[in-house]
């Protein structure tokens, strides 16, 4: 049995601009994101990190939460400018999601630091990750390729 299909709406999109957009003095005050971004926060154990990165005072491994945050259509093209190499185009965008640690916002030098820090491990597990938040879903990936109408 298949889904009914939702019917099309040519006034989609401006009644989307429309509830999301601000005007007048509420544009200014830079308070919220214009278009909202997916985020989510994932353990992380210092086991996997970098020798004697995330370790306590007696060497044994922390465990901490990275949150990650989906970029922006800008962030995505600052993160991938000049870049030739398909995979090192996911490991920048997946560094470049790193939003907080702990909570904590990661912010200047200390990307590149904790990038470095997470060791092999820890970047797979971040670029693992930001699959979830930044890539759509193979669900919605086929529904896609099997519906669509050419011409």
């Amino acid at each position: 049995m298949t889904e009914p299909k939702t019917p099309i709406d040519p006034t989609l999109l401006q009644r989307v601009f429309d509830r999301t957009t601000i005007s007048g003095a509420g544009a200014l005050s830079g308070t919220r994101e214009i278009v909202p971004r997916k985020r989510i926060t994932f353990p992380v154990s210092g086991e996997d990190c970098a020798p004697g990165m995330f370790v306590d005072a007696t060497g044994a491994p922390l465990e901490f939460e990275i949150t990650l945050a989906a970029l922006s259509a800008a962030q995505e093209i600052k993160a991938t400018r000049g870049v030739l190499d398909p995979t090192e185009a996911v490991q920048l965008m997946a560094r470049s999601s790193i939003e907080k640690l702990n909570g904590a916002p990661v912010v200047g030098e200390q990307v590149e630091f904790l990038w470095e820090a997470l060791g092999p491990g820890g970047r797979q597990l971040v670029i693992v990750m930001y699959q979830e938040v930044g890539s759509l879903s193979p669900a919605n990936l086929g529904k896609a390729r099997s519906n669509f109408v050419l011409g």
